[in-house]
């Protein structure tokens, strides 16, 4: 049973991955995502830092904000400004910038997988179906669910 304030999630196999299917995997290539297992109050990344990598939210939940991580370098002065679920990317600033504009921490034991701002590029040029596919996942954190077309909720087109 669900306890309040508490956030279910399930696990994802990389089989079941876009990120490894797109990498080509299923054709004998291997994904060049790093997957890292975080523990609770792990620090991704910290405001202000050079942004280096992009993650994508595999199992758990990462916190963001605007705030600095505190003198520890593990937890936030500041409160959680948004929530990053499996699925979700932390980090995509770096295709635009040099420095990250949040801190991520994971707020649950997490699972994510990594790729330096290099390997991501390089990854998302090679295919525009890539890009479309991380462009979808950012527009459904924007996008609430009871306006999207049925076909961007997994159905059918009507029609």
């Amino acid at each position: 049973m669900q306890t309040p304030g508490e956030i279910l999630h399930e696990s994802v196999s990389c089989g079941d991955c876009e990120l490894d299917r797109g990498s080509g995997a299923d054709r004998g290539r291997s994904c060049p995502f790093i997957v890292y297992r975080c523990a609770r109050d792990q620090l991704l990344c910290r405001v202000g830092d050079a942004a280096d990598h992009v993650w994508l939210v595999r199992h758990g939940a990462i916190g963001l904000t605007r705030s600095p991580a505190d003198e520890s370098g593990r937890g936030f002065t500041g409160e959680v400004d948004s929530l990053r679920l499996p699925g979700s990317y932390v980090g995509l600033e770096c295709l635009l910038l040099d420095r990250y504009v949040y801190s991520a921490r994971a707020l649950s034991p997490s699972t994510v997988c990594r790729a330096s701002r290099e390997v991501f590029t390089a990854w998302l040029r090679q295919s525009h179906e890539r890009v479309a596919e991380v462009m979808r996942r950012v527009l459904e954190e924007l996008v609430p669910e009871d306006v999207r077309p049925v076909s961007a909720r997994g159905g059918r087109p009507e029609g």
